[in-house]
Formats: structure tokens, sequence, C-alpha cells
């Protein structure tokens, strides 16, 4: 049971970390494997959290440091991060560590987080139940990462859940238009929870991959978007006749033609865009669109804070595209898409095509700019939403 008498402190500048912190942090040293200090001096570690931009969480009892959640905004790979979580041995299993989970979700939330991450060690049972309690999801393990036999494992919660109205009961999940970029989504989709316990653990998807819906930019061109939606239509009957609660029609450039498509009543839609719009607002960037020519012409990302590149990179933006259509590997240009969105003044990009799903894998952030890959956060979404249900 929480006791209600502890108290919360949030500090966010180095040189407030007083004796009383620094003891805790060399006390509970022997927890972390290895030890901290073997890594690292404490104090640079400390500041390694809060700086450029982090926070201590200090749980106390009357003068006593009992607990400590370390998180930071500005991680080089994650962005959002719990470095540090900690607890006094004599005062566990009292909820002291959900009481500084839910304060540092609180703060997270108020930064615009659409995720967080969180690591352990293999052998340490204890805070992979303290994360899956606490709504976190494994979505990687790295072997071997802290010696022979000890592997680091990576969680992600996801902030995401609300932008559903349902329960994620059954997918359905229309692709084909870009076959490759679908078996990526998939991969993503099945792979994201790596702590299921057996198939029937799994989230349940209907996906139709159907290739022979012509390229949504040509059928606007040559007039010919009647033909498009019937076969998208009739593609989508397919998947709903087999009974789902969510529709995701894997393209961007479908959301233009949303009021031309027949979703049964009671079948709530997944639109990327909206989706997408909804998650890059929230976080205060300034992020570059990343997407085919088409997207760029018909504007429908248009927001205050997503901004359309410079007319020759969206030309280059497209080669990539079209060069992962033909099985380019999406992480072959992932240095060279940071770059551009830095040069066009941009802190973020955005993922606005599914063929560019998984150039940063489950990161969120490289080289100095921040990613968000839709596809990748609807995956934790979904996965974290059917597990909270």
């Amino acid at each position: 049971m929480i006791q209600t008498a502890y108290q919360l402190e949030v500090i966010t500048d180095l040189d407030s970390v007083s004796t009383a912190v620094m003891d805790f942090f060399h006390a509970q040293d022997t927890d972390f494997y290895p030890p901290i200090s073997q890594r690292i001096e404490m104090h640079a570690y400390i500041a390694s959290i809060m700086q450029p931009d982090g926070a201590l969480i200090i749980a106390s009892d009357a003068d006593r440091v009992i607990g400590i959640v370390g998180l930071t905004f500005a991680h080089p790979r994650f962005r959002y991060f719990i470095q540090y979580v900690a607890t006094d041995p004599s005062y566990r299993r009292q909820g002291i560590a959900h009481l500084l989970f839910d304060k540092a979700f609180a703060l997270l939330q108020e930064r615009g987080a659409d995720r967080v991450t969180i690591r352990t060690w293999s052998a340490n049972q204890r805070s992979q139940q303290l994360f899956t309690s606490t709504g976190f999801i494994l979505y990687d393990k790295v072997f071997n990462d802290r010696g022979e036999g000890v592997h680091s494992y990576y969680f992600g919660k996801s902030f995401l859940t609300g932008y559903l109205k349902q329960e994620p009961e059954r997918i359905g999940i229309l692709g084909g238009m870009g076959s490759f970029s679908t078996g990526n989504f998939i991969k993503t989709l099945t792979g994201t929870n790596k702590r299921m316990q057996g198939d029937s653990d799994s989230l349940s998807f209907l996906l139709v991959n159907e290739p022979a819906i012509p390229d949504r930019s040509t059928s606007i061109r040559e007039n010919k978007v009647g033909e498009m939606t019937q076969i998208v239509n009739a593609a989508i009957e397919k998947i709903t006749a087999g009974g789902v609660s969510h529709l995701m029609l894997l393209c961007f450039t479908l959301h233009p033609f949303i009021n031309r498509l027949k979703i049964p009543a009671g079948t709530e839609l997944i639109d990327l865009v909206d989706f997408t719009r909804e998650t890059a607002a929230q976080s205060g960037d300034k992020w570059m669109l990343a997407a085919t020519l088409s997207s760029y012409a018909m504007d429908h990302f248009s927001a205050a804070d997503i901004v359309l590149p410079r007319e020759e990179d969206r030309q280059r933006i497209q080669d990539m595209i079209s060069e992962i259509k033909t099985g380019t590997d999406p992480v072959h240009y992932k240095k060279e898409l940071a770059a551009i969105a830095g040069e066009n003044g941009c802190s973020g990009i955005v993922l606005g095509c599914t063929d560019l799903h998984g150039m940063y894998g489950y990161d969120k952030a490289f080289d100095g700019i921040h990613v968000l890959d839709p596809l990748t956060e609807l995956a934790f979404m979904l996965e974290s939403k059917r597990k909270a249900g």
C-alpha cells in the first residue's frame, strides 16, 4: 500500500543534488549490473541524466531518501528515457516505485512524450515485473550486452492509448500499396511485444494485401479516383466480413478519399494522417515531412508544426522512396534524411510514407534529430491498449 505521507521532490538542476541523494546513489550501486560505479564516476552518471534536459524524482520519508527515478527528455537514441530507478530495500513492496513512476509519467506527458523507454538486464526479474505492471512492453533484447549470458532488455510505454475509442479486439489491415512496407509493418506489429505467453497472447489481425490498388497519384492525375476507390472498397469488404474492431489503411495518400470509403458502423478507422498530426502536435517540435511528391501536392498533413522540405529535397526524398520500393533497405538513408531535416531548420522528421517505416528502428532520435515513425507508434499503441484492456 502506498503511504501518502511520503514526500516527492523533482529537481532539474545538477547543483541541487544533495549529499543525501548522492549517498543514496552510492548505497544502491550494487543493485545494478554491472555496478554503475564500475562504468562511470557517480557524479558524471547523475549529470548524464540531468544534462542537457532531465530530472530526478526523489521520494523521501522525513529526511531519508527512499527512492529515486532519473529521467531524461533528450536521450540521443530514445529521446524520452527513464535511466535510473531504485528504492531503499527496507521500503520495497510499499508502492514507492509506482509512486515515482506515476510522477515520471505525468512529467513526460506534460512534455508531450508519445513513448518512453527503460531498460534492465535479463536476470533482474524484479524490475521486469515492475515495468510490466506499470504498462511497459518488452520490445528488444540485446544478447550478451553486459557480459556472457547477461542480456539487456528494452521496454517501451506508449502514452497514445487514448487515441482509440474502443478496445482493439481484432485489427483489419489493408496493405499491398507497397508490399515491402506492408511486410515491414507486420514484422513490427508482431515483434513489438517480446514477452507474449505463446501464440494465443498475440494481437489478432486480419490482413488483405491488395497490390491491384492503383497508384493514388496516378489515379488523381488520370481522373480515375472512382476506379481506385472501387477496388479499395472491395478489399475493405473482404476485411470487415471477417469481423474486425478497427480498420487500418496502410497508405497515407488514401486520406483524402476516406469519405468515399464504405466502412461499416462499429468499425473504428485508424487514419494514419490524423494519428500522425495528433501525435506530432503534442511534442512541441518543428517537424519536416518526409513523404511522396503526391503527399506534398495534396498537403493533407497541413499543420503549423509539420512543414514541407525545400523543393529539391522533396525530389530527393521521393527518389529514396522509389529506391526503397525496389528493395533498398530504408536504413540506408537514415543519416541523409536526418541531415536534410536539419538543413530545413527542423528538429524532427515525420516518416509520412509507409515505405520509410523502420528506417530508425524503435529509436526516437538520430544525429540530434527527433523521429516520428507513425507505424512504430501505432504498433506500441495497439499493444499497450490491448494489454491495458
